[in-house]
């Protein structure tokens, strides 16, 4: 996380988060900043030095937002867990606000501090009092509500959802004053200007628009952003609007002209990661919208998967490696063509975002989970099948037997289920871990099943009774992904210690996978066994030697290109970079000029 000088300039990292920030606030005062993150925590830090001072502990799930009272006494924090959460300045619990059916996108204070207004994926906007109890609910936008705005005055509430409007309520008891349409894709940030007088809108549409707000005439359309643009703030004079976007930029509009400064951030990180049936690529996908096909040998991007309208969640090779499936945040599956760029068959039937996706064996339906914790079955060109309905949390993975006969799927509530396909009934359920259950993965033989969990442990189940045979312990942080080797001799797990691990059947520890510099989100074996792929926060793709636990190869992106990194300090582009090279054993940056290496092939 940085702090920025109005002209651009990097002032302070702060760091302390083990996994992706999503939101930060100032005090009113200006001396303390408030984030929260995927790490399901809210972090207090003094912007002087960069101190951190308090570590905020409850929430269930990643925070969403984060906001201070105007008297910068207390602070709310909003999460997918379905809950906002009060606390002091101090980082002591106050007060838990519940009710909601998903995801609570958006907190903020009414300008006097004694409502707090909240905005959520269940379609409602509520206000609550200062104390907690609820003032009142609002309904009327016809999806996801995902941001709400207090008037400066505390008359009016604004808030924007995936129905593509914007629209006005009064404050005191919910009365619809208006809406207005123009974006052609969602409303992630709405913002009032400090006179009251102009509104601002972000949208997956990639737009930035300017309202009046008395009757909602249109005043602006600012365009610039290459991605989702999803937060707004104006500087307090009102001259200049901050916004920023999937693109990993933020720009600074200048209302005056509509002209603006870009500061660009870091790339985001990749969420996942798959082998090809035939071990020669790996495909990625991450937080840009966008996945990547690689050539494992050189480590080029062969493919880029582009067509998704936010963040990928999940990919997976189809077992004849000829399709790739890809779920996202925009609430859609693709099936893609792994030689050619046409365009995908999208799956349209989720009502929020896709988090998972797998094949049958057989390579002639999908299965999908998502936030709207239903699994859903499909024929390959995008027919759909069955709805499989009974978990009680937001779905992280879906797994299929190998005889295809059965489907398990994991969940935020703690629980793996399992499914016979030919009826799509429940047979079975996992109980034993205490925190959402992240990945699921089939033995090959399908006699067991593996678990991973943010409990910090694996576990091995048998698929006879269902019962847990082996609990594995030993990473220092939630576990994320796990896969079994081909043979079904060894496990990985990945986890948000920044390390993967690989494991016997038995539980017994192998080796440790620990080069990358933030949290391990996917792990995958290569079909021969003899390497895996690891995917992470830190915007690599790195792959290992199994036997001995050697890193061989980090692919990782640049401004202008990527480059792969070899452990004893080549480097080979895949793009258009030139001039500096990085030393993939230490990750360090050199500034003599590098010139393109040829090492040999990394997979011997």
């Amino acid at each position: 996380m940085q702090i920025w000088r109005a002209d651009g300039v990097p002032v302070r990292t702060l760091r302390g988060h083990s996994s992706a920030v999503t939101t930060v606030a100032w005090s009113p005062d200006g001396r303390l900043l408030a984030s929260g993150a995927e790490d399901n925590t809210v972090r207090l830090w003094r912007v002087a030095d960069a101190a951190p001072l308090h570590v905020l502990e409850g929430h269930d799930d990643p925070v969403r937002r984060v906001a201070w009272s105007p008297d910068g006494r207390r602070l709310a924090s909003a999460a997918e867990d379905h809950t906002v959460r009060l606390w002091r300045a101090d980082g002591t619990h106050e007060a838990t606000l519940t009710g909601y059916a998903d995801w609570v996108r958006d907190v903020q204070w009414s300008p006097d501090g004694h409502h707090l207004a909240t905005a959520s994926t269940d379609g409602t906007a509520r206000v609550w009092r200062a104390d907690g109890t609820l003032a009142g609910t609002i309904t009327g936008h016809t999806g996801a509500i995902w941001s709400v705005a207090w008037s400066p005055d505390g008359a009016v509430l604004a808030t924007g959802g995936t129905d593509r409007s914007l629209r006005l309520w009064r404050a005191a008891d919910g009365f619809p004053l208006g809406a207005v349409t123009g974006h052609a894709g969602g409303v992630a940030a709405v913002a009032w200007a400090p006179g009251g007088q102009v509104i601002a809108t972000a949208s997956a549409d990639h737009s930035v628009r300017l309202w009046l707000a008395a009757d909602g005439r249109p005043l602006a359309c600012l365009t610039g952003h290459a991605g989702e643009a999803r937060s707004l703030a104006w500087a307090p004079d009102g001259r200049t609007l901050a916004s920023a976007g999937a693109d990993r930029t933020v720009r600074l509009w200048s209302v005056a002209d509509g002209s603006s400064r870009v500061l660009t951030a870091p790339p985001g990180g990749l969420w996942t990661a798959a082998w090809s049936p035939d071990g020669t690529h790996v495909a990625t996908a991450g937080e840009g919208g966008a996945g990547y096909v690689w050539h494992v040998p050189d480590g080029r991007p062969r493919l880029p998967l582009t067509g998704h309208h936010g963040p990928v969640r999940a990919v997976a090779w189809s077992p004849d490696g000829r399709h790739l499936a890809t779920a996202g945040e925009d609430r859609t599956a693709r099936v893609w063509p792994a030689d050619t760029a046409s365009p995908p068959a999208v799956l349209l039937g989720h009502t929020g975002p896709v988090w998972a996706v797998a094949w049958s064996p057989d390579g002639r339906f999908l299965a999908t989970g998502g936030v709207d914790r239903t699994v859903r079955l499909w024929e390959a060109g995008g027919r759909p099948l069955a709805v499989l309905t009974g978990h009680l949390g937001r779905i992280w993975d879906v797994a299929w037997s190998p005889d295809q006969h059965r489907i398990a799927s994991s969940s935020t509530d703690n629980t793996v289920r399992v499914w016979r396909t030919i009826d799509a009934e429940q047979v079975g359920d996992l109980f034993g871990h205490t925190g959402r259950v992240a990945a699921v993965a089939w033995s090959p033989d399908g006699t067991h099943l593996a678990t991973a969990s943010a409990d910090r442990t694996a576990r091995v189940w048998a698929s006879a009774d269902y019962k847990s045979r082996l609990v594995i312990e030993g990473h220092a942080g939630g576990l994320r992904a796990v896969a079994w080797s081909p043979d079904g001799t060894r496990l990985a797990t990945a986890s948000e210690d920044r390390t993967a691990r690989i494991w016997t059947a038995d539980g017994s520890p192998v080796h440790v996978l620990d080069a990358h510099l933030g949290p391990v989100w996917s792990v995958t074996w290569s079909p021969d066994g003899r390497f895996l792929a690891t995917a992470g926060a830190d915007h690599t793709l790195r792959i290992w030697r199994a036997a001995d636990g050697a890193p061989t190869a980090t692919v990782r992106p640049w401004a202008d290109g990527w480059a792969v990194l070899y452990p004893d300090g080549r480097y080979k582009q895949a793009g258009t970079v030139r001039g500096e090279f990085w030393r993939a054993t230490a990750l360090t940056r050199h500034d003599q000029p590098g010139t393109e290496a040829d090492p040999s092939t990394p997979l011997t």
